[in-house]
């Protein structure tokens, strides 16, 4: 019997799974090792398929994934060069370039742009017997929202990009958002107060998203779409020092060319989905069903210039960060 493409791709996935440490597929020992950090999740599953899909190995650098427990442990790593790469959501990175002592000279670049939003990434869910079935009706209300990958900011302004997207797909749609409020919580907290009536609506992301639906949940509003459809969230980044030695830029450039060739092997349906159990710890059946965004094939600056625009109208930056001066250019 003839396997199909899919299933040939799948099963080397799976048979390189059963290995640790660096990429197994290399057998160069003289290529240079880039220590990544990363707090797994849906967003930045696109690094563990390109270590465990010997996409790096084929660029002839070898890669090492450190698991953190946040993106503001990452960045102190990056700074103190304990790693030289890190996968990062931009609502972080972009508000650490805006509030530093030198915004327009970036300490941080953008290697590759990881992770879009895609239709059902993020929502509003209800319940279906709400009253609260139309935007209109979050007006005044306080509203539960994923207490992940936030920043600080003035009180009353979006602390993450998922609120910040929604806001203003709200915005668009003229709901009155000035007695709303987003309450941070975890996600597991959000669904049980929800189904319980003591929230009317609640904001859910990634994995989130799935299991709201399975508590009976339905969308209200898809925080991810008009102005804010298709708009980057996270992201793989170094330090413009590191890059600044010939070396150490040659190897990024590497690192990028794995990332985007594991992004395009990505776009097939199988193999993000045979990765995500071992790398986030979904199970397969939610691996399966899970709603994902994109993993881009290349890096738009004018793309991501979005994301810094929509920091600043919402009030998550002081500054308008300008893109183009955070690019890693090879």
């Amino acid at each position: 019997m003839r396997l199909s493409p899919v299933v040939v791709v799948l099963a080397g996935i799976a048979s390189l799974l059963l290995s640790t440490g660096c990429d197994p597929l290399s057998s160069q020992t003289d290529d240079p090792v880039l220590t990544v950090a990363a707090v797994p999740g849906i967003d930045n599953a696109n690094l563990y398929l390109a270590l465990h899909g010997g996409y790096f190995s084929k660029e002839h650098i070898k890669v090492r994934i450190e698991r953190y427990r946040s993106v503001g442990d990452e960045i102190s790593a990056l700074s103190n060069g304990s790693v030289e790469v890190i996968a990062a959501d931009y609502g972080d990175m972009f508000n650490a370039v805006a509030v530093s002592k030198q915004p327009s000279h970036p300490v941080y670049k953008i290697l590759a742009d990881g992770y879009d939003a895609a239709a059902g990434v993020t929502e509003v869910v209800t319940m279906p017997d709400s009253d609260v079935n139309q935007p209109t009706k979050l007006s005044g209300l306080t509203i539960p929202a994923p207490d992940s990958q936030q920043i600080t900011v003035p009180v009353g302004d979006p602390t993450t990009l998922a609120v910040a997207s929604t806001v203003s797909v709200l915005q668009s749609d003229g709901v009155n958002l000035a007695a709303t409020q987003w309450k941070p919580m975890t996600q597991q907290q959000e669904i049980s107060d929800l189904t319980s009536g003591k929230a009317d609506a609640v904001l859910v992301s990634g994995i989130g998203v799935y299991d709201a639906q399975q508590a009976g949940a339905v969308e209200l509003l898809d925080g991810s779409s008009g102005p804010t459809s298709g708009i980057p969230l996270d992201g793989f980044f170094a330090s413009s020092g590191w890059l600044s030695e010939a070396k150490n830029s040659q190897a990024a450039k590497d690192f990028q060319d794995a990332i985007y060739n594991a992004d395009a092997g990505a776009t097939m349906p199988g193999p993000i989905q045979a990765i995500l159990p071992a790398w986030t710890g979904l199970s397969a059946q939610e691996a399966d069903l899970v709603t994902t965004g994109t993993y881009p094939l290349s890096t738009i600056t004018s793309n991501l210039q979005r994301t810094a625009d929509l920091m600043n109208n919402e009030g998550m930056t002081p500054i308008e960060v300008n893109v183009a001066n955070m690019v890693f250019r090879p």
